[in-house]
């Protein structure tokens, strides 16, 4: 029975890159935790959302490399190269995360693009 309610999921997992699908979803994670932090502390804001952020994105990709290097030390080929890009994949998005959304965040803030930054300002004073 949930076999045929799950179709669509067990397919894709049974034949799909199941690394690549979490490297996604650890990376979208991670961004959209950084943004969701700006957008309540206002405009101006980038560093100190960072500053928040940072330690528990940091963590969370730090376990999942560790659950991927296991993979490092198998003698199977695929396994092996399943855990050397899950690493490398979730490394890259930790890294994209913290260093190019950020910059992102300040042009949007220049350019004035109303979607994306607070109508109020950042007040480090009555910081959350």
């Amino acid at each position: 029975e949930a076999e045929a309610l799950n179709r669509g999921f067990l397919q894709r997992m049974r034949t799909g890159r199941p690394s690549v699908r979490l490297t996604l979803g650890i990376s979208i994670d991670g961004a959209i935790y950084l943004f969701e932090r700006y957008q309540q502390l206002g405009r101006g804001s980038v560093l100190a959302a960072v500053r928040k952020v940072i330690s528990p994105v940091f963590m969370s990709s730090a376990t999942t490399l560790v659950g991927f290097g296991g993979m490092i030390l198998s003698r199977h080929m695929g396994l092996n190269s399943m855990g050397k890009m899950a690493i490398i994949g979730i490394s890259i998005c930790f890294l994209s995360t913290f260093l190019i959304q950020p910059g992102l965040i300040v042009l949007c803030e220049k350019f004035g693009f109303k979607s994306v930054v607070p109508e109020r300002d950042y007040d480090p004073e009555h910081e959350e």
